[in-house]
């Protein structure tokens, strides 16, 4: 079984002693996309980002500063949104950070797909920034081949994911694949509706249930419960699990 989530937009640089570490497997992709990056001056960032001068002015700090050799934090601490400080992988053992390097897979428009413990350093890409890669979109760039390396030995796949990460994955879903979204919902005015930050947070706990409990069969994440989320077996499918919270 293998797990994808989606990457955050804070980043850190995590000093650590014993860590473990492995190398991005598309790493010369990742170096190609670096290298179109690095030529945008601050103000073309901005509009290309859509984000503030100040976040420009950082990224573009961050992409001239990004080179191989300076990678040194494993992905799954170097993320630092909602959702990762709900994994809280601070209070890993080696033993976790060995299962979720094996588990875990984080989707990146910079590095494509990531495991756990590969070494990155801090950037700013979102999978649907409209950068131009020889007339191809990241989704483009990328193309199926995250898709075949996920599902080459034909694992079942959880997405925690969002959709805008989870779509470089689902337009090459052949029949025989098995992918499980969850979805997290909340009762609101009689409706079952989606609250990103509440959801966010719910599929970090999901991953951090995941990884301490280490669970390789998706029936057991049905025994997931965290802030009154429960697995509702009435609005599930085989291939959508839902969780709500009256």
């Amino acid at each position: 079984m293998k797990v994808i989530i989606s990457p955050a937009k804070n980043m850190r640089v995590v000093t650590r002693e014993n860590r473990i570490l492995t190398d991005p497997q598309y790493i010369n992709k990742t170096k190609q996309l670096a290298s179109i990056l690095k030529e945008y001056p601050p103000f073309e960032l901005e509009s290309l980002m859509h984000v503030n001068s100040k976040l420009a002015m950082e990224t573009f700090v961050d992409l001239q500063n990004w080179t191989v050799n300076k990678q040194d934090t494993p992905a799954l601490l170097a993320y630092h949104g909602l959702q990762y400080k709900n994994i809280d992988p601070d209070t890993f053992t080696k033993e976790d950070f060995e299962f979720a390097g094996e588990t875990i897979r984080i989707l990146s428009g910079l590095y494509g797909m990531l495991k756990a413990t590969d070494k990155v350093c801090p950037y700013r890409l979102e999978m649907q920034c409209k950068l131009d890669i020889n007339g191809k979109n990241l989704y483009g760039f990328w193309n199926g081949l995250l898709y075949e390396e996920l599902f080459q030995n034909q694992e079942i796949v959880i997405n925690l994911a969002s959709k805008e990460y989870s779509s470089v994955i689902e337009p090459y879903l052949l029949p025989f694949d098995r992918m499980i979204t969850c979805d997290f919902k909340i009762m609101k005015g009689g409706k079952l509706r989606t609250l990103a930050t509440e959801a966010k947070m719910a599929r970090g706990q999901m991953v951090r249930y995941i990884i301490k409990n280490r669970i390789t069969k998706p029936e057991k994440l049905k025994g997931f419960s965290w802030n009154d989320y429960y697995f509702e077996t009435l609005e599930s499918r085989e291939n959508r699990y839902t969780f709500i919270k009256n």
